[in-house]
C-alpha cells in the first residue's frame, strides 16, 4: 500500500536538469555536507585526527 502512495505522489515530480545538478544543487549539497562535518572537524584540535588513504593513480 505504501508503494502505491509513494508512486502516486511522485507522478508530478520533475527531475532537475543537467545544469542545475552540476551547479546549484551540487553547491547546496556540498555546503550541507560541510555543515554536517563541522562539529566533527571542531574536535580535531582537541582529539586529533588521522587520515588513512588507499593509494591509487589516475590514468
Amino acid at each position: 500500500m505504501q508503494h502505491l502512495h509513494a508512486k502516486a505522489s511522485m507522478e508530478n515530480y520533475v527531475l532537475p536538469g543537467y545544469n542545475s545538478l552540476r551547479t546549484t544543487l551540487l553547491q547546496k549539497e556540498k555546503a550541507h555536507i560541510e555543515r554536517q562535518l563541522q562539529p566533527i572537524k571542531n574536535t580535531w584540535n582537541l582529539k586529533g585526527v588521522t587520515l588513512v588513504v588507499d593509494g591509487w593513480t589516475d590514468p
